[in-house]
């Protein structure tokens, strides 16, 4: 809990469960808070699971922009995408018969929905406003269906 931008967009895939979202999403809110007189644009688009209590907290804040949420009909990968950094010895063979909830490939479909919340100062909502195409863009990132289903907050 070192991190504390001052500007810029970043995107937060918290453990789902125990205290550590709360204590982070009072992190995120303190950021945005310490960021209200600065003219620096700040953003955070938050993943978590979408039966969370947390929340109601979320929608309470000030800084809660808006929240979407995706029924399971999508899948996650593991942190591979980005950069090539697993092992050759801990890579999963492509013709290995699982029949577990992930894949051969790494990926898994969620037993749950997902919330995406977008957390922003004003700055940041009026350069990065989550409007109906930029969210169908994320959602599409998901392979989701359009944004019908957001919540503006």
């Amino acid at each position: 809990f070192h991190f504390v931008p001052s500007e810029g967009s970043f995107s937060v895939n918290p453990p789902f469960g125990g205290d550590s979202l709360k204590i982070m999403f009072d992190h995120i809110f303190g950021v945005l808070r310490h960021s209200e007189n600065d003219k620096n644009a700040l953003s955070f688009l938050v993943v978590i699971r979408g039966d969370n209590s947390i929340l109601n907290h979320v929608k309470r804040s000030q800084f809660c922009r808006r929240i979407t949420t995706l029924e399971n009909r999508y899948k996650y990968t593991m942190n591979t995408q980005h950069k090539d950094t697993v092992a050759a010895s801990r890579m999963q063979s492509k013709d290995c018969g699982c029949a577990s909830a992930v894949e051969c490939t790494g990926a898994w479909s969620p037993s749950t929905s997902t919330s995406l919340l977008w957390l922003q100062n004003d700055f940041g909502h009026d350069t990065w406003c989550p409007s109906d195409t930029r969210v169908d863009q994320v959602l599409q990132g998901f392979h989701a269906h359009p944004a019908s289903n957001a919540i503006p907050v």
